[in-house]
């Protein structure tokens, strides 16, 4: 993808429906609202750092300077991780499902993100 030039907006990748996928790799340095937003989205969620679960609402927690500060976390609903990451946010992941909440993202342009394909 060619590189936007000042003030020109990059087209957010668009998934073509024919590509099986495996993962989604999210590049962002707003974590916080990127976790408030999955959060929106489950409101039930069970959020787990650094292997404790949070009891606390995300007014307490969800900042970027905590959540950067971080080894692990990650951010289940009805036993299925929706969004996590191990030894650095940096490597912040959501499953394949999570892609219209991606897309929406980075429309927004609150994040930036690589799909993993499945290795055939």
């Amino acid at each position: 993808m060619k590189r936007a030039s000042r003030g020109q907006r990059r087209p957010s990748p668009v998934v073509p429906a024919t590509v099986r996928l495996r993962g989604i790799w999210i590049n962002t340095a707003r974590y916080s609202e990127v976790v408030r937003a999955f959060l929106d989205r489950y409101p039930g969620a069970i959020v787990r750092m650094d292997g404790r679960e949070l009891t606390s609402g995300p007014d307490e927690w969800c900042v970027n300077r905590k959540i950067k500060s971080l080894r692990d976390f990650s951010m289940t609903d009805g036993g299925r991780v929706v969004l996590s990451f191990h030894d650095d946010p940096a490597d912040l992941f959501a499953p394949e499902d999570q892609i219209d909440l991606v897309e929406e993202l980075a429309r927004r342009q609150l994040l930036r993100f690589k799909i993993l394909p499945v290795k055939q």
